[in-house]
């Protein structure tokens, strides 16, 4: 009965190896993983900070070529009205000069 207890005992202290050597095995496992998981929440935040600084310096890219537009808009607007003035002035002398000549033109009776 003592061999029966030994090798009970034997196999006890193996299954309690193979235990030991499973939990140092799935310990280094989690370490790793727990890196793993910190490496990527590093890589990821500075992904979220790349992210966030690129729409930061898109919004300001837009806002300026939104204010050169519409400085462009303005100006254009301003030509188009001193073209259109010049243009008046232009008809309303000749208009006047067509006018002057009728007049100077000895008439028929």
């Amino acid at each position: 009965m003592d061999a029966d207890v030994a090798e009970r005992f034997d196999r006890v202290e193996r299954v309690v190896g193979a235990l030991a050597d499973h939990v140092t095995r799935l310990d280094e496992v989690m370490a790793k993983l727990a890196e793993a998981q910190i490496e990527t929440v590093k890589r990821l935040n500075a992904q979220s900070e790349e992210i966030t600084r690129r729409f930061r310096e898109t919004d300001e890219r837009i806002r300026t070529l939104a204010e050169e537009t519409s400085k462009r808009f303005k100006e254009a607007e301003a030509r188009s009205r001193e073209a259109e003035a010049r243009l008046d002035e232009r008809i309303d002398r000749l208009v006047s000069a067509i006018g002057e000549m009728i007049r100077r033109q000895p008439r028929a009776s």
